[in-house]
């Protein structure tokens, strides 16, 4: 994960989700002398316990849910197919991109340019 610049993983079987593991799961571990060659099935956020969305969630509902379950990534399925992983830090980016697009068609509207 350092290497690639990336906070979290999926663990997979085949092409099912069957967990997730986070910077956090590993730092969490390291405590109980965790290393490199640990299995991720050790440390990892088990499928009955992992918090997931569908693509068709509002940003809204995931933010909420990311900030109730303390966590900041959460992956994206439906029917069993990974879509993606969602992080608090791609929400942020769009809320802010949403917010600058609503504060220029305020200003068009009030230039009378709209």
């Amino acid at each position: 994960m350092v290497k690639a610049d990336i906070g979290s993983v999926l663990v997979t079987e085949g092409s099912r989700c069957v967990g997730i593991v986070t910077e956090r799961d590993y730092l969490k571990s390291s405590i109980n002398e965790t290393s490199a060659n640990t299995p991720v099935g050790q440390i990892m956020c088990p499928p009955e316990k992992m918090i997931s969305v569908e693509p068709n969630t509002k940003l809204q509902t995931c933010l909420e849910l990311m900030n109730a379950n303390q966590i900041r990534h959460v992956p994206v399925l439906s029917d069993g197919k990974i879509h993606g992983v969602l992080s608090i830090k791609d929400i942020v980016r769009q809320l802010v991109e949403d917010q600058q697009d609503e504060v220029q068609r305020l200003a068009d509207f009030i230039a009378g340019t709209y």
